[in-house]
């Protein structure tokens, strides 16, 4: 979704940072929702505490809320905390599949 906004042509910055704040409060809810929901059943697996340890969702999404605010601010240095975000995600999607991947039958 950064990318798809980052994409449109012509955009002011100070839109771009409004886009991206309104995304990280967005996504922050439902990932916190889903979260919730996901404790609710707690699995009995062992991969479960590792991948609670790891999930990087809300370093992604206060990330992207203060690269957001900033570009808001007319900080174009938003557009340079927005690289950190996006890496911790990639990182954290990589090692919570490769983790399911490798210990789903323990």
């Amino acid at each position: 979704m950064t990318a798809i906004l980052i994409a449109i042509p012509g955009q002011a910055t100070e839109a771009l940072g409004a886009e991206l704040t309104a995304l990280a409060v967005i996504a922050g809810g439902g990932l916190f929702v889903l979260d919730r929901r996901a404790k609710a059943d707690a699995s009995t697996q062992a991969i479960r505490k590792t991948l609670e340890v790891i999930t990087p969702t809300t370093i992604v999404s206060i990330l992207l809320l203060v690269s957001g605010v900033l570009l808001v601010l007319g900080v174009h240095g938003g557009l340079y905390v927005l690289i950190v975000p996006v890496l911790v995600a990639l990182t954290g999607g990589i090692a919570s599949a490769w983790l399911f991947l490798t210990k789903i039958t323990e």
